[in-house]
């Protein structure tokens, strides 16, 4: 019987941390949850940050003429702001017209069809100044919060969260660039061809290199396969460890219930490893196995 071959899945790692990570991030969101519903008035100051009655290009604006492509003014500075046109040049060009005629088409009901039109027009006539003036003068207006704005608010319910749990500010440092990176495991020459006897314990029978490149690299997971030839792998060996060194990293008894078995292979998966590889750096692993005190006859 011999270990035949050992596979390190950089996929697991992905999903290992990935699960972790989801559960960190709910923990912290239910954890803001809770504090906004106790204290509404960071509410009150979101919606401050976000919220205006009108864009500050439409202070003091109505609309009371006919636009149309070719024109220019204030009042098509504050068109351009209600339409989310970029830049807002106060010019009637033709991002203006286009999105004039998406702004009619979506508002039909009430600017095209009492006119019997289904497609708009691209000039702001009576109909369309009409649902315009609503929004400059009606209701307060929430408008998409830019990138900026997105990130205040963020640090907002950052702050007001360490706050109500004692946790002092921290400076904001910008954050540290990603690093990819491959792992590579190639099987040592020694030990090889191991005979292990009734009652050996934590014999070393392979072991293998792993090649962290480009970046560091944490090894959760190795899946080790045994071929047994027709045997029951845990009737011989109940014990299979990983070395990093001279240290234990992790051990499992081999029984039904740890082992997979897969026509005369049976394979056992040992997680939560943690070991780690420095960048542009290699360890070696080391894998002993101990024998039941008696082999079955």
């Amino acid at each position: 019987m011999e270990i035949r071959k050992v596979i390190a899945t950089a996929g697991a790692f992905a999903l290992i941390a990935g699960a972790a990570f989801a559960q960190d991030i709910s923990s912290f969101l239910n954890q803001i949850f809770s504090y906004l519903q106790q204290n509404p008035q960071v509410v009150q100051q979101v919606q401050q940050a976000v919220g205006q009655s009108v864009p500050s290009a439409c202070q003091g604006v109505t609309f009371t003429r006919t636009l149309k492509a070719g024109m220019s003014g204030n009042d098509v500075k504050c068109l351009q702001a209600l339409l989310n046109v970029s830049p807002q040049t106060g010019y009637f060009g033709p991002l203006t017209n286009a999105a004039v005629v998406k702004f009619q088409e979506d508002h039909a009901d009430e600017i095209l069809a009492p006119l019997g039109l289904t497609k708009g027009t691209g000039v702001v006539g009576p109909s369309t100044r009409a649902v315009l003036n609503k929004m400059v003068s009606g209701a307060p207006q929430v408008q998409i919060p830019t990138v900026e704005q997105a990130k205040s608010i963020w640090d907002m319910f950052v702050e007001a969260l360490k706050k109500e749990l004692g946790v002092a500010p921290t400076t904001p440092t910008a954050p540290t660039a990603g690093e990819e990176g491959t792992l590579t495991a190639e099987a040592m020459a020694v030990p090889t061809n191991v005979t292990v006897y009734e009652g050996d314990q934590n014999v070393a029978v392979m072991a293998f290199k792993v090649k962290a490149k480009n970046s560091a690299i944490t090894v959760d997971r190795v899946d080790l396969t045994f071929d047994a030839g027709g045997s029951i792998v845990y009737r011989y060996i109940n014990h299979v460890s990983v070395y990093d060194g001279d240290n234990a990293v992790k051990g499992m008894d081999l029984n039904s219930s740890t082992m997979d078995k897969s026509g005369s292979d049976y394979t056992v998966r040992l997680s939560g490893l943690n070991v780690k590889v420095e960048k542009d750096s290699e360890k070696v692993l080391t894998v002993k196995v101990s024998a039941v005190p008696v082999y079955p006859s």
